[in-house]
């Protein structure tokens, strides 16, 4: 029996041909094709050929039944390709109305929740942040993004941040010496909690995502001095957002300095039980320069990404992480990413997340995408109170819980 013509260069020809980009591996709407359609308020984006394969394969079977309405000359074989051609086009134009419907509606749901949160007091520069911000973005495994929103507006990304912090010091030293000087375990408390520290577990702390342990994990990656280390964090940022030029608010960076009293708390407790190794200090410096790295939706999202896909970047399919590192961290987020609210964010949303009191989340929906909300108006517990909604729309419509 005959095959359809393979999928992947029938796509690429058909949109080359209308003028779309026609990128490997993706799908470009013709330029003309918004035109062409009843939805004129669509703007023609590029998307994954995975996302619509299982819609395809079934109009890939029917190939020959629609070209056998055209047989009897090359001018009416043309015409019978280029039905099924359109009729493919308009899968992927139905998958690409779905998605945005969905993060629009999401941006919506997000909208009416930042009046019951708050911005970060505590952090002077945060504090003038607008807590009506809203947005969202997801990146499949193959470098396809979708947003909505303020999703390229740039944030701190604070707390977010110790998951790249996390994944650069497995990558220098390893699991059993990261995890020789800190446990995997969740909390219960609050993220800046000195009192359960002392009293609970002295000898170490907890978990890599409260500030304790994300100062310890910070300490221990490889570097000469806190300047050789900020440059590998952002340097090793780069390679995970996909663009070079990660950089880091100054004003932010300098207000949490002059306003981190409980962790600077944390930090010389730490050292006089001998947890912390060199100054604390110079330790708190590159925590705080690390904690006012910016970013985006589209940034976090593509990290989400990474560990979603075990450690292959979406855009350059290269290898940046080691599979057992992004499984370490994926768990690590499970469990503990969301502060004490990490229980109750598995119940609800059901999929690895870390959050940041700038009011970014990052999420990674195994085997399927990234993804990247921010909303700094916050919740009690320091996370985005129309992030955390956001994320609970989205599990519940495509069904993302691994649980």
């Amino acid at each position: 029996m005959k095959k359809a013509p393979d999928p992947i260069f029938g796509i690429r020809s058909f949109c080359d041909g209308a003028g779309g980009r026609g990128r490997t591996g993706t799908v470009s709407l013709p330029r003309d094709f918004e035109s062409r359609t009843s939805a004129n308020s669509i703007t023609p984006a590029c998307l994954s050929y995975s996302s619509i394969l299982s819609q395809v394969e079934g109009l890939n079977q029917g190939y020959w039944e629609i070209m056998g309405k055209f047989v009897g000359s090359s001018d009416r074989l043309h015409a019978g390709r280029k039905e099924w051609y359109s009729r493919l086009i308009g899968i992927v134009l139905e998958g690409w109305i779905i998605m945005r419907e969905i993060l629009r509606e999401c941006i919506r749901i997000g909208k009416e929740e930042t009046k019951f949160g708050k911005v970060a007091e505590y952090i002077p520069e945060l504090e003038k942040g607008n807590k009506e911000d809203v947005g969202i973005a997801i990146m499949d495994l193959e470098g396809t993004c979708h947003g909505e929103g303020e999703y390229l507006k740039n944030f701190t990304l604070q707390s977010i941040t110790k998951v790249t912090a996390l994944l650069l010091a497995l990558e220098d030293k390893g699991k059993e010496e990261i995890f020789r000087h800190v446990h995997m375990e969740p909390t219960g408390d609050p993220f800046n909690s000195i009192m359960s520290f002392e009293v609970k577990n002295p000898e170490k702390p907890f978990n890599p995502m409260i500030n304790a342990g994300a100062m310890v994990v910070t300490s221990l990656i490889a570097g000469r001095d806190k300047e050789e280390k900020m440059k590998r964090i952002l340097a090793f940022s780069d390679i995970l957002t996909g663009h070079p030029g990660t950089t880091y608010d100054e004003r932010v960076y300098h207000s949490e300095k002059e306003t981190g009293h409980r962790n600077r708390s944390l930090a010389y407790f730490m050292k006089s039980t001998g947890i912390m190794q060199g100054s604390p200090e110079e330790i708190l410096d590159l925590y705080f320069m690390q904690c006012s790295i910016l970013g985006n939706c589209r940034d976090i999202a593509t990290i989400g990404a990474i560990l979603a896909s075990n450690g292959i970047h979406p855009v350059t399919r290269q290898r940046v992480v080691r599979k057992e590192n992004a499984r370490i961290v994926k768990t690590v987020m499970t469990t503990c990413g969301m502060y004490d609210a990490s229980g109750e964010f598995a119940v609800s949303c059901g999929i690895p997340a870390k959050s940041g009191v700038g009011g970014g989340i990052l999420g990674a929906v195994p085997g399927a995408f990234g993804v990247g909300v921010f909303g700094p108006s916050l919740d009690k517990k320091g996370n985005s109170i129309a992030g955390i909604k956001m994320l609970e729309y989205l599990s519940r419509e495509l069904d993302l819980s691994i649980f």
